[in-house]
């Protein structure tokens, strides 16, 4: 190992150890009360995510399985979510274990409002990394790998006004040559892609094609006319305009 690889790697393991020490906002459930006032955030607490992520799984701790979190705040779940992704990687061979690590991370997915709250998952996570690759001697790349997976699938933004705009990378690994390959999607195009998705099983596969192939066709819903309220009486006589209005709608 270059001396260079190995100072960065000692800088990374000084800097994990500084934000342990140094950062109570992973334990606490706010960060201010002018947070909580100005956009509702509060972090969910520990054990409620462990419950939560026990409803989803055997998919969520599946390495390739992916997982969007759309409100992170500061990396709760995501936490939580790599633990037992990373629970299921066996060290055989070097590129295999930094392969299947980096197909880990790359499977979970997370957007936040606020700018501090990401830089302090991505942080989570990649503190996680170093702690789970500690025993072995990680390479370089493996640890830019990890920041510039982090840099692409932990994002700033807002997913109820911004989807077309957040964009997300697809990570399949070939095992073959332990290769990526990456394709980006918009969160508008994965939304439009889900809303076509059909479950089907063997009893209704036929015609589940059917629908997918030849969707039913729609029929627009009527629009109600307008109720027309006018009082008739002595010296309350509807102007010209409402009795035609009246007439046009109502005959």
């Amino acid at each position: 190992m270059s001396n260079n690889s190995r100072s960065v790697i000692e800088t990374a393991q000084l800097e994990r150890e500084r934000e342990r020490e140094s950062s109570p906002t992973s334990n606490s459930l706010i960060k201010s009360r002018t947070r909580v006032k100005q956009f509702g955030e509060v972090f969910t607490p520990k054990h409620i995510v462990q419950q939560m992520c026990d409803l989803c799984e055997p998919d969520i701790s599946r390495l390739d399985g992916k997982v969007f979190e759309p409100t992170c705040g500061n990396g709760n779940f995501l936490v939580e979510i790599l633990h037992r992704k990373l629970e299921k990687i066996k060290y055989n061979s070097k590129t295999q274990f930094e392969s299947e690590i980096i197909l880990a991370l790359s499977s979970i997915y997370a957007v936040d409002i606020q700018k501090d709250n990401v830089e302090e998952a991505r942080k989570r996570l990649r503190n996680i990394i170093l702690e789970f690759t500690s025993k072995y001697k990680s390479s370089i790349n493996f640890l830019y790998a990890v920041d510039t997976v982090l840099e692409h699938t932990i994002l700033v933004g807002n997913t109820l006004t911004q989807q077309k705009n957040i964009k997300f990378y697809d990570f399949k690994l070939n095992y073959k040559d332990f290769s990526f390959e990456i394709s980006p999607h918009s969160l508008h195009e994965i939304e439009q892609d889900y809303a076509k998705t059909k479950k089907a099983n063997i009893s209704n596969l036929q015609q589940i094609f059917k629908e997918t192939i030849s969707p039913p066709q729609t029929t627009p819903k009527r629009r109600n006319k307008p109720i027309i309220s006018t009082i008739l009486s002595p010296g309350n006589q509807p102007s010209s305009k409402q009795a035609s209005l009246f007439r046009e709608n109502y005959g």
